[in-house]
């Protein structure tokens, strides 16, 4: 189990290595997001007392039963690994391999329930396979190097929609989260969803967020200033998040959507290299999201079930799962 030592030494470490940590992993962001529940990292020390891997997770309780499971609007947590590279890759590889198992041994033995979606950067699930976890693949859909992008590497549809969009709308930056959690919501209605966080707790996880410079908030509006679509975005030292994006359903027409995400990739060119779109598996987001020429990425999503029951209930949620990500 993980001690308050290493929640300390993790701390520290994130602090003092921020430019190798992904938003998601940083220790406020885990604070800000694990509200019903806890999170707890286990780390991999070498003799030096360097840490070269990491594994943070949220556990939280559903149906009385401990689970491990993805936090509030966190795309990704599970293993990260900070390897220098060696001489023989084959050497490198079983370094990983033998970590990634050390890690695995120290997870709690009394979850009932084991989700993780992992970074892209983890490639090597293998330890987990030996231990009966399974996995399924996972897309998203990234732009590289932003500062060279541009609205003509779109597909014509979506090319289209933009230059319509140009002609009614503007694009502005606001600071007002309140607003975008609303119009977020209002834009989820009618697939019966929202956002899994409470707005009390989404402007305390905005809070935080400004006070890091990490998050911009951008709205497209006509000229009556009524607002047609609202992004907000997530930055790390590498990329920008699309973490949530949402319109207003009666004005949809209007090609409000396209619009925004061409304006919010210019300007996260302007600070960042990466753009990522955080996709979802659902067909018209990946239509939406490949059209604007990214590369489509794969992650892992690991996980276990403790007995049939609960194979059930990981089936059906992953089946019904409409934010599918």
């Amino acid at each position: 189990m993980m001690t308050v030592i290493d929640k300390e030494k993790y701390i520290r470490f994130c602090d003092d290595f921020q430019t190798k940590i992904p938003v998601f992993y940083q220790y406020w962001w885990l604070d800000a997001v694990c509200k019903n529940g806890t999170w707890e990292v286990i780390l991999f020390e070498n003799r030096q007392n360097e840490i070269l891997a990491c594994l943070p997770y949220f556990v939280t309780k559903k149906f009385g039963q401990k689970i491990i499971t993805m936090p509030p609007l966190t795309p990704f947590t599970g293993v990260l690994t900070f390897l220098l590279n060696t001489k023989k890759k084959v050497n490198q590889s079983k370094n990983e391999q033998k970590i990634i198992e050390s890690l695995l041994s120290q997870l709690p033995k009394d979850i009932t329930y084991y989700t993780q979606s992992f970074y892209y950067s983890f490639d090597n699930w293998l330890p987990f396979y030996w231990q009966k976890y399974q996995q399924t693949t996972r897309y998203s859909y990234v732009i590289d190097d932003i500062g060279n992008w541009s609205v003509a590497e779109t597909a014509i549809n979506i090319r289209n929609k933009i230059n319509k969009a140009e002609k009614i709308l503007t694009f502005e930056e606001i600071n007002d989260p309140e607003i975008l959690y609303h119009l977020v919501n209002k834009g989820l209605e009618d697939k019966k969803l929202k956002i899994v966080l409470s707005l009390e707790k989404f402007i305390s996880l905005d809070e935080v967020l400004v006070s890091m410079n990490k998050r911009k908030i951008f709205i497209a509006k006509d000229a009556e200033n009524r607002i047609h679509a609202c992004i907000y975005l997530v930055f790390d030292n590498h990329s920008a998040y699309n973490l949530l994006l949402g319109s207003d359903p009666f004005l949809r027409k209007s090609g409000a959507i396209p619009y925004i995400l061409s304006k919010a990739i210019l300007e996260a060119g302007k600070y960042v290299n990466v753009f990522d779109f955080e996709g979802s598996m659902l067909s018209p987001l990946n239509d939406l999201f490949g059209g604007f020429g990214g590369k489509r990425r794969s992650y892992y999503r690991i996980y276990k079930t403790k007995n049939i029951f609960w194979d059930i209930v990981y089936q059906i949620k992953n089946r019904y799962d409409k934010n599918n990500r």
